[in-house]
């Protein structure tokens, strides 16, 4: 996890193409203070840069977050990306609504996009307020709304993330 106004700063002087090439990753945005209710899973998902300012006001803006989709072990060659509360996950989110081993995402080659799944977690994994059945791969794309918890964060690719928040 890494607070969002950090990886705004360290990318910023880059083009998109600079980014998309160096930062591979798919990225996870949520506010930290933010809790939803797995029934009302409501969240914001930012436009622009400027709607995350607006949101957040500077002092404020450390408090959003931005977990990279990323192996944590170098040269590991899977394609599964674990998620949960546990230090072995690639993804760690301390919180306590979050399972030991709650999700993870993979890749679907054939669609060339990323999938998330549930691992049968105690509070469930909700994709765009549908709550995901345990243990089936769910195709993601850029603006899907992720309810993890109590935690709710936004998927981004790349580009999109380079978009909303670095042009």
């Amino acid at each position: 996890m890494i607070p969002l106004q950090q990886v705004i700063e360290r990318y910023a002087p880059l083009s998109r193409d600079e980014f998309t090439q160096k930062v591979r990753c798919d990225w996870l945005v949520t506010d930290s203070e933010h809790q939803s209710s797995s029934e009302e899973a409501a969240t914001v998902v930012f436009q622009t840069k400027q709607a995350l300012e607006k949101a957040a006001p500077e002092s404020d803006q450390n408090m959003v977050l931005a977990y990279p989709i990323i192996k944590r072990s170098v040269g590991e060659t899977s394609d599964i990306i674990t998620l949960g509360r546990a230090s072995s996950n690639d993804i760690v989110i301390q919180d306590g609504s979050i399972s030991k081993v709650h999700a993870y995402f993979g890749w679907d080659s054939r669609q060339q996009r990323r999938t998330i799944c549930d691992l049968n977690s105690t509070n469930g994994t909700y994709l765009n307020q549908e709550k995901l059945i345990p243990n089936l791969a769910y195709l993601l794309k850029t603006g899907d709304q992720l309810i993890l918890g109590r935690l709710s964060l936004t998927y981004y690719t790349p580009r999109s993330f380079y978009n909303v928040f670095l042009s």
